[in-house]
């Protein structure tokens, strides 16, 4: 939380940032690795932005299939 804070990177919100604290501190406690995995994420998710996902669609008009087409029965 202090190197979050020296890079300015905690949210403006004071409760924000107490919910932050008390998700590292479940974090660290020791509890179920189901608890700790849910903890990670719920950090991860607030502090981290999330990788863009890159599509690549492909449109092809009506004529550029017709056009296959007729190339095919030449």
């Amino acid at each position: 939380m202090k190197k979050m804070a020296a890079n300015q990177q905690l949210p403006d919100d004071p409760m924000a940032v107490e919910a932050l604290e008390k998700a590292m501190t479940v974090l660290r406690d020791n509890i179920t690795p189901k608890d700790k995995i849910a903890a990670a994420r719920l950090i991860l998710d607030f502090t981290k932005a999330k990788p863009a996902q890159k599509l690549e669609h492909t449109v092809r008009s009506a004529e550029d299939i017709l056009d296959e087409m007729a190339a095919e029965e030449d």
